[in-house]
This record gives C-alpha cells, structure tokens and sequence, in this order.
C-alpha cells in the first residue's frame, strides 16, 4: 500500500486518505440474531429463570453467602448493663436492680438470686450450649485460678470486662446460649459470692484450745483455723469434679467437697485438732474435755455465733459455683 501511494498522483493520494479517514470512522453494528427458533430459544430461557425453583434456589444462594458473611464477620449487638445493690434484712440475700441499655430504650429489672437457690420458681432458662462452647467452658475451668471464685472468670469471658461505673457492655452475640437474664445471673452471682467471701474472717471463727498440763499448769492458747486456706482446696476439687462431669447436687446440704479437703488439708492446724479429737472431718467442735497422756484439752469457740457456721459458709459458696457451672457444662436449665 505504502509503494502504491508513493507511486500515485496528487489527486489518487487525496482521495485514498479520504478513504482511509471514512473507515477509521466506522462504528461496529452488533448482531441480533432474529430467526424464529433463536427467540423461542430465548424465551424457554427467561421462563426457567422466572420458575419457583429458580427463585428458591436463587434465595438459598443468598441466605448461605450472608449465613458466611456473619459467621466471618457478626454483627454485634451491645446491650449496657448496670448493676446496682439494694440491701435487704438479710445481709446474703439483697436485691439485684439492673439498669438495661441507655437512653429512651433503657428498662429495669430485678434480679433475685433466692428462686434458683432454692429451686422455687422459673428462674433462668437456658439456651442450647453447642460443643464448642462447652469445650471453651471446659478450657476455661481447666485454667481457674482456685484462689479466686470460677464466677469471675465466668462474668470477664461470657458477660464482659467493667467500666469504671461498674456497668458492662455486653455484646449478647459473642455467646450464642447467653443471654441478657443469664449475664445479669452471672453479674449477680459474683457479687454474692464475693460478699460471703468476705464475711469468712469475721464470721468463721477460731478456736481456744485450753490445756491443763499436771506439769506445766494451765494455759489457753488460740488456734487459727485456715479458713481460706481451706476454701482454696475446696475449690480445687471442685475444679476435679467439673472436669469429670460430675453433676452437681440439688441442695447444699449434699455438698461433700469441703470434707474432702478437710481430710487433706496442708493448713496445719486442722489436722492437729483432728488427730486430738477437737474436730472431725465435717469440722464439728468436741468441747468436752479430752485427755491425752499427761494433759487435758477442753476447746470452746473463739469468736461469736455457731462455730459450724464456717463450715456451712464454705459450703454454700462451693455449691453456688458448683452449679451454675455444671448447669452451663452440662446444658442443665438454669432454675
């Protein structure tokens, strides 16, 4: 083409520019197919893709991406929770006012921990506990600190970290088997528990122990009891009886772990008032007077009140954590 127009007269030259110019100027016609059997081709075509099936499965389609979608990402849903104390006759039992949510939409309620310790009333129903779930809870018992009560390490992983107010923004999505009542049950356990831990220095009391010795003459001589000390391995077997499935039993009066640790206790004192005959493994105090060789031992209750008040005490706070936890571990309904 090229030795072609080198070769042609100024007129061909014009003209074969002009020519180049009209085709780079053309646009492309799409083609439309219009034969008789091509439309009802495509006609057959829209009716499957209008069908009830096609539709259906069209939803489905939907619904698993957005099912993956929220198992990647779900979407929260964060409800303020306030707990606030109202002390009753019975310092162990008070009411529990929970503030819920903030602003316009904020409601109230009373949390009483009396019905599901007592077994009277509805309580709280639980939700399905999925395997999973249970393997964390498992996890998650398996590394408690005995120093402390499970019921804080429950409240800091299903409920939430507080605030500097106290409150708690609990994400109700996280864990799908616990809800706003049973997150307020947790809040309200822990502050239970807490204040009959507390109450163990100035309610479970010591012992003076007083010996009449034919050589030495009389003496009195107090006997600290390792209460804490106590709680602690009690606590440990709790954990043993948790990690072993073992259901917790309906009253407290059923509870045996605390004598289980009282058998086995490092605390040295127990032992000692055992091995004389003061205690026994229930810790009952013998206050009549022992003798043993050349001395005689009369033990009486160094504080005010029952001196198997302490035992009881530890007890209960065993089979509050006992059961709350076997009842989330065990997919029994929280009643």
């Amino acid at each position: 083409m090229k030795a072609y127009a080198n070769q042609a007269s100024p007129e061909q030259k014009t003209a074969l520019q002009r020519r180049e110019a009209w085709a780079g100027t053309q646009e492309t016609v799409p083609f439309e197919d219009n034969r008789p059997e091509t439309s009802v081709l495509r006609m057959l075509q829209e009716s499957a893709n209008n069908s009830p099936q096609s539709q259906n499965l069209a939803n489905l389609k939907q619904a698993a991406n957005q099912s993956v979608q929220r198992k990647i990402q779900p979407l929260q849903r964060v409800t303020k929770l306030n707990m606030a104390v109202e002390e009753g006759a019975q310092k162990h039992h008070p009411n529990y006012k929970f503030d819920i949510g903030i602003g316009p939409a904020k409601t109230t309620k009373n949390v009483d921990l009396d019905p599901w310790i007592t077994r009277k009333g509805f309580g709280y129903s639980q939700k399905y506990v999925e395997k999973s779930e249970k393997k964390a809870l498992r996890k998650l018992i398996n590394t408690w600190d005995a120093s402390k009560s499970i019921v804080d390490d429950l409240v800091t992983n299903y409920v939430g970290a507080k605030n500097d107010d106290s409150s708690i923004d609990f994400d109700e999505t996280k864990h799908g088997f616990v809800g706003v009542d049973l997150a307020m049950h947790l809040m309200a356990m822990q502050e239970n528990v807490a204040r009959r831990v507390s109450d163990i220095p100035a309610n479970c009391n010591d012992i003076d122990l007083k010996i009449n010795d034919r050589l030495a003459g009389v003496s009195t001589v107090r006997k600290k009891v390792g209460w804490m000390t106590l709680l602690k391995e009690s606590r440990e077997e709790l954990k043993k009886a948790l990690l072993s499935n073992t259901k917790s039993p309906s009253a407290m009066g059923d509870v045996d772990l605390v004598q289980k640790a009282v058998r086995s206790t490092a605390d040295p004192v127990i032992p000692e008032l055992i091995r004389l005959g003061v205690l026994d493994d229930e810790m009952k105090l013998n206050t009549d007077t022992i003798r043993d060789g050349q001395k005689a031992y009369t033990a009486s209750n160094a504080g005010g009140g029952q001196f198997n008040f302490g035992y009881g005490h530890l007890r209960f706070i065993i089979f509050l954590e006992w059961r709350i936890c076997a009842e989330m571990m065990l997919n029994q309904s929280v009643k």
